[in-house]
């Protein structure tokens, strides 16, 4: 007898000697096992999304905070309408700005960097350019910065108030989505 008749022979005797309920029993359970580590997987995964996303936003709204309390925007504009006024009579000295930024005031976005990719594509677009426009600002408040210097220029006071109002905008707008559900909930009256 030959090889391949001595297969179909042991094939016929393990397909009439099989408990085919078992062999289903056992593939559906097979099934439910991976399927349910993949649902868990995506649930863990949708929250760390929902985590990132509340933590980067809940930055930038603290830092807008801090830009209103401190009337950060109103100091560059003070500033902008001295250099106006008086800037040809000045020295840059004399508009000189001590603002000290903590290497810690965007923690969460550096920590959370290489997650960015959990936001909506828009979503992360925003919290990059806020992030990219404060980092511009800090660094004109830093050491040998034109703000911390000081300028007589009305020029670079003007520019840095449109980087703010940029920042500011961007931030407001990242702070003011919602879902759509809970858009729908809020005009529904409840």
């Amino acid at each position: 007898m030959d090889d391949s008749h001595s297969w179909i022979a042991v094939a016929e005797i393990i397909a009439n000697k099989t408990d085919w309920t078992t062999v289903l029993v056992g593939l559906v359970a097979g099934v439910i096992g991976v399927a349910g580590n993949y649902w868990l997987w995506s649930r863990q995964a949708a929250a760390e999304r929902k985590s990132i996303r509340a933590s980067l936003i809940a930055e930038v709204g603290s830092m807008l905070k801090i830009i209103e309390k401190r009337g950060y925007l109103a100091l560059l504009e003070r500033q902008l309408q001295r250099a106006i006024l008086h800037g040809r009579y000045l020295t840059d000295k004399d508009f000189a700005t001590d603002i000290v930024v903590s290497e810690s005031y965007n923690l969460v976005y550096r920590t959370n960097v290489s997650r960015l990719g959990a936001l909506k594509a828009e979503e992360a677009l925003d919290v990059v350019r806020f992030h990219h426009l404060m980092e511009c600002l800090n660094v004109d408040m830093g050491e040998g910065g034109a703000i911390r210097e000081g300028s007589n220029d009305p020029e670079l006071w003007s520019e840095s108030i449109e980087i703010l109002n940029e920042a500011i905008a961007i931030g407001e707008n990242l702070g003011s989505k919602r879902p759509w559900y809970k858009r729908l909930w809020t005009r529904s009256g409840r």
